[in-house]
């Protein structure tokens, strides 16, 4: 048995509990400014009765960080109070606070300190019943947290109005902040539509009207280190459209002197891929954009139908999403 065992009962021992606990907070808190956070705090104060011991554990995700014990004398009260005079502290079996440390007139004091992934800490309050002290331990962490956007992917292409977005992150040091999650399309917050879990946070929208998409968002660990990831997209859920020029023949003969087809991309459009059709028994045709232009300037596509005859059409265009309109059947004569 050390030399700190038999300075400090054993909680198991069957005792009298006098020693009330404030406050006991065993999760990490961004509570030290950035690059630094708190890793346990706990409030204690000496009641009435012979001196107990409290065991308390907490575990770490990165033990291998710099930590700092701070204590402090009569808790984080600012008004006059009884201050302990006399504390042990045991971290994983080690003492690294005697009874000499304190007095009246300490208020505050920390030390460097080493911890494990599980870590067991044993406090003994002495003294004048009323005394009381805060234990903290704050590590720091200059390593912001992973974040990876899953969906939609860089430069999407969606005819489907409603895609799904998926962003994973972890952080091996502080750990992630969840609170912390932020997230913005086009400019409008949106972080309120997101589950966010422990490491994933989901949302489905509403239909998006067709347009090009900025999507933003960032979380933070512990520490206030904060991480963003950027993805542009498009949704195109709208077909193109195709139709006789001119729509009816001129006069009443039925018949028409010129005719083409022409397809077209409504504004906020992917642009055209093909123009496909069929003309009697003949195979199908297909017209494609010139591949030279921009997918802002492939918004539409024309085919002159045959100067003569009588003519059975079967047509249809389809965009770059994957649009494609009905299959349109026409008869003329020319």
């Amino acid at each position: 048995m050390t030399e700190a065992d038999s300075r400090i009962p054993s909680p198991r021992l069957s005792l009298p509990v006098f020693f009330f606990v404030l406050l006991s907070l065993f999760l990490p808190t961004p509570s030290e400014g950035a690059g630094k956070f708190t890793a346990f705090e706990k409030n204690y104060l000496r009641e009435e009765g012979n001196p107990v011991v409290v065991e308390s554990g907490f575990t770490l995700i990165d033990p291998e960080a710099s930590y700092f014990l701070k204590i402090f004398n009569n808790g984080m009260n600012d008004a006059p109070g009884e201050k302990v005079s006399a504390s042990e502290i045991l971290l994983n079996g080690v003492q690294v606070v005697r009874p000499s440390d304190f007095n009246q007139k300490t208020t505050f004091f920390e030390r460097p300190i080493s911890l494990k992934e599980k870590n067991i800490l044993r406090v003994k309050l002495k003294g004048k019943p009323g005394g009381g002290i805060t234990l903290r331990i704050v590590g720091t962490d200059a390593v912001p947290p992973q974040l990876t956007l899953i969906a939609p992917t860089p430069k999407l292409l969606t005819n489907n109005p409603r895609p799904a977005f998926t962003l994973q992150y972890k952080d091996k040091n502080s750990g992630v902040d969840r609170k912390s999650f932020r997230a913005a399309l086009n400019g409008k917050e949106i972080a309120s539509l997101f589950k966010v879990e422990e490491e994933e946070a989901t949302y489905t929208p509403d239909p998006l009207p067709d347009n090009a998409y900025t999507f933003v968002a960032s979380i933070a660990d512990l520490a206030e280190n904060r991480t963003e990831a950027t993805v542009t997209f498009q949704v195109d859920a709208t077909p193109p459209a195709t139709h006789l020029v001119p729509s009816d023949a001129p006069g009443e003969s039925g018949w028409y002197s010129l005719s083409r087809l022409e397809a077209s991309d409504p504004a906020g459009g992917s642009g055209l891929a093909e123009l496909r059709y069929q003309i009697n028994s003949d195979p199908e045709g297909v017209i494609r954009p010139d591949p030279s232009l921009l997918f802002s300037e492939r918004r539409t596509l024309s085919f002159p139908l045959p100067e003569e005859g009588k003519l059975a059409l079967l047509y249809h265009a389809v965009d770059r999403a994957g649009n494609q309109e009905a299959v349109q059947q026409r008869t003329v004569q020319i």
